[in-house]
């Protein structure tokens, strides 16, 4: 029995993740119709920032104190600069 446990726990955690790569790949999936990224392959396998996206990326780097290593630091900075561009570049009513 408390070997079924452990992989109920394993489950869960699978799980989670994969839930956690479904909201990322949604979110990246909004991307190229909000114009912050433009595909460059058919096969969807590469993507470029834009012109636009880049400049508010490259702006925030100079400025924030990054580790590169730290996958959390340029999730972070891909969020500020997706809230930046979002607020100069959408539509507003």
């Amino acid at each position: 029995m408390s070997g079924d446990n452990a992989n109920n726990g394993n489950v869960k955690v699978v799980s989670e993740k994969e839930k956690n790569i479904q909201k990322m790949a949604s979110a990246i999936e909004d991307l190229p119709y909000m114009e912050a990224i433009k595909v460059k392959d058919e096969q969807f396998d590469k993507a470029i920032l834009s012109s636009k996206f880049a400049v508010i990326v490259s702006n925030l780097i100079s400025s924030m104190k990054l580790n590169h290593d730290n996958g959390d630091d340029i999730m972070r900075l891909m969020y500020i600069s997706l809230i930046i561009y979002m607020d100069e570049y959408s539509p507003k009513p």
